[in-house]
């Protein structure tokens, strides 16, 4: 007898509609998008999601799936001393410029742009960096084929964090920072005038973003 493999819930977002809700709110604060009741630890554990660590800090993930991609993504939700801190995702897919290239087009058309600044980070060996957007939002990029070989979207984490209610500002984007080089954009071209991928992000940025960029 043949096995269906039981797949992941499908959340109705793709990685350009939660861009566009990181960037413009900070994180994502309504349980039902991932078709939950609340965010608590009785409503995560009973809708199948693993917790790692104790009450006074602690992350919950599970799989899902998203519209458009034909990969999985990771769940995170975060909490501290028992109540909900912050969300963020890991990606299986996902071309980095093709998403904001698909972001601009959907969701970001004005001249008064909602990503105001970007800062480009690179690590040593040039495979894995972050794009900060804004001063909190961390999009994280990585490629597995060399320097011809295009980035991908692999995860997004914020510095914005849900306490007392309130939406407030976070440090986790200092552990990127601390952890990778930051790198100009206009200086990337001579930089990394062999490396493909770099320079084909450094010149999406210069021409999408140019207030954005230094």
């Amino acid at each position: 007898m043949n096995r269906h493999k039981i797949l992941p819930p499908l959340i109705e977002l793709s990685i350009v509609d939660i861009l566009y809700i990181y960037i413009n709110i900070g994180l994502i604060v309504e349980p039902k998008i991932f078709g939950l009741k609340s965010f608590s630890f009785d409503e995560l554990a009973c809708n199948g999601f693993h917790m790692e660590g104790d009450i006074s800090f602690c992350l919950f993930e599970k799989e899902y799936r998203l519209l458009g991609v034909g990969g999985f993504v990771n769940v995170k939700i975060y909490f501290l001393d028992g109540d909900f801190f912050s969300n963020g995702f890991d990606f299986e897919s996902g071309r980095l410029i093709s998403q904001f290239s698909c972001f601009k087009k959907e969701y970001d058309l004005s001249q008064a742009s909602c990503i105001r600044s970007v800062d480009f980070l690179l690590d040593d060996g040039c495979d894995c960096g972050s794009l900060i957007i804004n001063g909190y939002l961390d999009v994280r990029f990585r490629r597995r084929g060399g320097r011809r070989e295009r980035f991908k979207i692999c995860g997004i984490s914020t510095d914005v964090v849900f306490e007392g209610g309130e939406l407030r500002s976070g440090g986790n984007v200092k552990f990127a920072r601390a952890m990778k080089g930051a790198v100009s954009v206009y200086d990337a071209n001579k930089r990394f005038e062999s490396d493909l991928g770099i320079k084909e992000l450094a010149n999406f940025l210069i021409r999408e973003y140019p207030n954005a960029i230094t």
